[in-house]
This record gives C-alpha cells, structure tokens and sequence, in this order.
C-alpha cells in the first residue's frame, strides 16, 4: 500500500515539476512575442500563405490566404528559421508580398496572445486538480492509468498551444506529442481490457515516428514534404485515425467505469471546435477563448464519473446543490452550443450538436436518476427493491443446492428398482445438510444462542475449513449492542465478502477488522487475493449489490480499495435503528 502511495506522489511530483518549468519557460517566451498568425505553404519554390490565424496581427491587415511572401523584415523567408521546419512566420513587423502583379510593403502591428496564454493555463491547473483528486483516490487500476495520462497529455498540450502557434520549438514538440500520444491511450480506453494490442502497437510506433521525425528535422535539412506532414498533415491524420478507431470500437461503446458516459467521446467532441477552427486552416470570427471553454464539458463530466464510482465525496447527496450544478452545467453546453451554430457554417453546427447532446444525455439521466435514488434511499421503494435482490439471491441457492440434489435422488430412483437402505440415509443427510445451510445463510440461530462474537468465531472456523484460508479476526469494538437485524445483516454480509476473497481472487490470507470511529462503526475485510477484473460494484455482482442497497438504507456506504491488498469496508452510521 505504502509503495502505491509513494509511486502515485513521485508521478503527481514529476507532473508538477514538469508543468511548472514549461508553463515559466512558455511564459516568458509569450509576453516578449507577438503573435503573426502567418501559416505558410511552398509552390513552385515560392512561399504562399497558407493560413492566417484569427486574432492574430496578420488578421488585422490587408494579406489574404495565397498572397505570395517576398521578404520578412528585409530577409529572405528561406532563410528565416521557423519558415522551413515550422512553415510558420514567428517574428515579423514589415512584410514584402506580391499582390496583382505589384510589390507592397505590409506593415505589421503587435499582438499580445498572454491573455489567451493564461485561460488555457487556468484550464490546465483544473485539469490537475482533477488528477490530484484522482491519484489520491487510486485503487491501482490500469484504467486510471489510463485517465491519468490521457489528462496529463492535456493539460501539458495546453500550456504549449500558444507558444506552438509563436514558433517555439518546444511548444510545438509537446503538441506533436500530444496529437500523437493522445490516440495511444483513447484506443486503450476503448478497449478496455488492458494489455498491448496490434493497434496500441502501431499506434506507438506512429508515435515514435513522429516525434522522432521532427526532432530529426530540426537537426539535419529534410524533404518539404515531411516538414508539410509534421506541420500540416499530422493534424488532418490524426482526425481519420481517431474517427477509424471510434468507428471499430463503436461509437457509443459504453465506458469501463459504472456509466454510461462516453467519455472518450466526449473529451473528442470537446476538443474539435478548438481543433478545427484554431489549429487547421480556417478562417472564422470565433474567439480563441470560446473554444477553450468548451474542453470544460468532459473536465465536470469527468467528476461525474469520479463521483459514481466513489473515488471522489458524492455532492448529489446534497440534493438542493445537486440540481442547481445539473442545472447550471446544462446551461452551460447549451449556451455554448448556441453561441458555436451563430459563428458555425451549419454543416458543421449541426451534427455537432446533435451528436454532443446525444452524448450529454446519459450523463444528466444518470445525474437525475441518482439524485432521485438519494432523495429515495429510505423509501419503501428502496425497501422494496433490497428485499426483491434478496429473494431472488435466496431462489438462486435453493435451486442450485437442494432442488438439485432432489433432482439427482429422483434420477437414482428411476435408475435403480432398489436401493439400498444406507444409500437413502446417506441421501437424506445430504439434502438435510444443504437446507441446514440455507437457513444458516437466511438468519444464522447461532448469533441469538451464543452472540455476535461467537457466531463470527464459527463462521471463521467453518470457512477456513472449507476453503483452506486463514483468517485474522480483531475486535476494537463490541458488535453486541447492535439490533439483532443489523447482527444478522453484518454476519451475512462478512460471509459473503469472504467468499468473494476465496473464489474471485484466491485469497488465501484474510484480516477482519471491527473498530469504532466516532459515530460510525466500521467493519473491514483485506484479502491478499488477485482479482482478474476490478472488484467494482457491477450489475451483474448481486451480492456486493445487495450489501450496498442495504447500507444505503441505513445511511452507511461500501468503500473497496484495491493496491497490493483488496480492502471492503462497511461503514455504518450508530443511529437509532442501528444500535439495540
């Protein structure tokens, strides 16, 4: 646990430190340029532009895409650093072009892009704090990994966007790196089940290749056409090979998490309009900062997602607080969305928000439907829906032990003409043995004959006979003051935690631990166990299910924490129903 902790603190450190020299360095080198916004393209051994940016000091003059560059402050482009391996006009106030046949000299003013420099940095310490909250809450899985890496690539991405579009060298390794990165580790969470495939390995040489590339083009002269991908083609690449990927996994593939979010989806939807009308050549009157407001779509999507599988504290259970931040985030997207189709052609608008809203839709059902399940914990619904998991959780154990082995004795009837006496007892006891057992698992007698604590002690003797486990009781708090229901309902519920420890994660060592803190007693199962999948609380797990439901009911929550042990916690409030 303790080296968990320790590799999750150097990975937040290393980011940290990583972050903080790349957002002084870009800063610096942001305040003292101005930003041009001049993409270039070569014809015929002449240099055209290509792209101007909006916002931008080339934007607030009279140059037009196409117009033929001559010269940039007197010198000659080709040998301007910045034109042949960015294809970009870093530092320039005098521009020489050609227009209708006649040379004219362009004058540029100075603009500032610090501003634009500080909104994405806001947005990229958002995106740490969410890594902070998500690393402290780690459980080691592969996933999460995942997730981190995905928004460390992001907020880094960030912080080097301006100073990419200014020339910076550096600014625009860390945006190769980011395009070409980002497919690697959205392929894995679409995939989800971990490992290395045939597409995360060639998606990481792609990778290797780019990167590798430009740093070999910065060093030794290359053809124009690489320096033409690197810059330009890489981009547009990059849009087929995420659109492919999102084709073969499906669209609208549901999640590892417990939700039906899209979240790779999304963070893509998100970060198109930035995408398309920032980074490709277009020519639009959107606000730079308009685009970056939408990257927060997926960040508070993202706390949902953090929220329901109870890495972070759950604020729906605030119901007031819960409705007005719904509310607020669909406000949000839906002005965003109307501000985007009045600056948008409506080839683009339109899809966009029919598609963005599609996947919107499971987030706010799920929002709405958990409050609503908050507001209705101690319900009779909620009642109704424990006991109905319950009886069928006890029709599933009568069918699968005694009905068969009645069953398999009806069958030896049929058989046989005769059996013997012996071979009839024999049967008999068996059958007597599994409905002994059924009523043991319906309400164990033994907590009124001889109380908690001995009952437990039975139940641990039993256990490790069966499964060869040893197990390690220690009590720090007296469980006999309970009800006699919440004695019957912890009992139940340790057994079946144990029995998950031995079947899905062959534990062979476990440790029961009861303690009492404040007004909460909190009873703890660890297992040395390896689970093949995350021990999440899914649909299909009818019994963590149930002991869930059922600590709802009382207030309580189940708590799993996996790292080198597998840790379940049942945390319950001492309220009156729960204490005799």
């Amino acid at each position: 646990m303790k080296k968990a902790k320790q590799r999750q603190l150097l990975k937040l450190l290393t980011l940290l430190l990583i972050f903080v020299g790349l957002w002084s360095y870009f800063y610096n080198y942001t305040s003292k340029n101005s930003f041009v916004g001049i993409s270039l393209a070569k014809a015929n051994k002449t240099w055209r532009i290509r792209s101007i940016k909006n916002a931008s000091a080339a934007s607030q003059s009279q140059l037009k895409v196409g117009t033929r560059l001559l010269k940039v402050d007197q010198n000659n482009p080709v040998n301007l650093t910045g034109v042949e391996q960015l294809l970009l006009v870093k530092k320039a106030k005098t521009l020489v072009i050609e227009k209708n046949h006649k040379v004219e000299r362009i004058r540029l003013k100075k603009v500032s892009v610090t501003k634009a420099y500080y909104l994405l940095s806001v947005v990229s310490l958002f995106i740490i704090g969410g890594i902070i909250f998500l690393l402290q809450n780690s459980s080691g899985q592969q996933v999460e990994q995942n997730y981190f890496r995905l928004l460390s690539l992001l907020a880094l991405g960030l912080v080097a966007l301006v100073p990419s579009s200014l020339g910076n060298y550096l600014g625009r390794l860390v945006i190769i790196s980011f395009i070409s990165l980002l497919p690697v580790y959205l392929e894995k969470l679409l995939r989800v089940k971990g490992g290395s495939g045939r597409w995360t390995d060639c998606l990481k040489l792609w990778a290797i290749v780019n990167i590798g590339g430009y740093l070999l083009g910065l060093m030794v002269k290359l053809p124009y056409g690489w320096y033409y991908y690197i810059n330009v083609g890489l981009f547009y690449l990059f849009l087929l090979v995420v659109a492919v990927m999102l084709g073969f996994y499906g669209v609208m593939k549901a999640s590892y998490w417990k939700t039906q979010v899209n979240f790779s989806l999304l963070f893509l939807l998100a970060l198109l309009p930035l995408y398309v009308f920032y980074i490709l050549p277009r020519q639009t009157q959107i606000s730079f900062e308009l685009l970056v407001l939408f990257l927060l779509i997926p960040l508070l999507a993202l706390v949902h997602i953090l929220i329901l599988n109870r890495l972070l504290k759950n604020s729906y259970q605030h119901n007031r607080l819960a409705y007005l931040s719904l509310t607020l985030f669909i406000a949000f997207s839906l002005i965003l969305l109307a501000r985007l189709v009045e600056l948008t052609p409506l080839y683009f608008s339109l899809p966009y928000s029919v598609l963005l809203i599609a996947t919107l839709l499971p987030l706010i059902a799920e929002a709405t439907q958990i409050i609503n399940r908050n507001q209705k914990n101690n319900s009779t619904l909620a009642i109704f829906i424990a006991t109905e998991e319950e009886r069928e959780q006890l029709a599933t154990q009568i069918h699968d032990t005694v009905i068969q082995d009645a069953i398999f004795m009806k069958r030896k009837l049929e058989e046989k003409s005769e059996l013997s006496k012996q071979e009839v007892i024999l049967s008999y006891e068996e059958l007597i043995y599994d409905l002994r057992e059924v009523c043991a698992h319906i309400y164990p007698l033994q907590i009124n004959s001889f109380g908690m604590k001995a009952a437990l002690g039975q139940l641990f003797k039993k256990l490790e006979q069966n499964y060869s486990l040893v197990i390690n009781a220690k009590y720090d708090s007296n469980l006999e003051n309970l009800t006699l229901e919440m004695k019957n309902f912890i009992f139940r519920s340790i057994q079946e935690l144990i029995t998950n420890s031995y079947k899905h994660g062959q534990a062979t060592i476990i440790k029961f631990d009861v303690k009492q803190i404040h007004d909460t007693l909190q009873i703890t199962v660890t297992d040395n166990g390896r689970f093949k999948e995350p021990l999440l609380i899914e649909e299909g797990h009818l019994g963590l299910n149930l002991i869930r439901d059922k600590l709802a009911l009382f207030g309580g929550k189940l708590s799993i924490m996996m790292s080198d042990e597998t840790k379940v916690t049942m945390i319950i409030p001492l309220t009156r129903g729960v204490i005799a």
